[in-house]
């Protein structure tokens, strides 16, 4: 008699706990990944860029289009 009236309220497309938990496992690894990998470039040594002036910079812009 009660079976006609069981109703399921879990919606059909929300994740199970098990799809849960491998969410959050692989949110948690890619996070610790990206912080290692932040910490590394931030850590390495910075590198001074050499400009140069403008008239060389005229001059070798006019050799590269000869």
């Amino acid at each position: 008699m009660i079976a006609p009236y069981y109703r399921r309220f879990e919606l059909p497309w929300a994740p199970s706990e098990e799809n849960e938990r491998k969410f959050k496992r692989l949110i948690s690894i890619f996070l610790i990944i990206v912080t290692v990998l932040a910490v590394v470039v931030w850590a390495l040594p910075k590198v001074e860029v050499e400009r140069m002036k403008p008239q060389e910079l005229k001059e070798a812009v006019a050799k590269l289009i000869v």
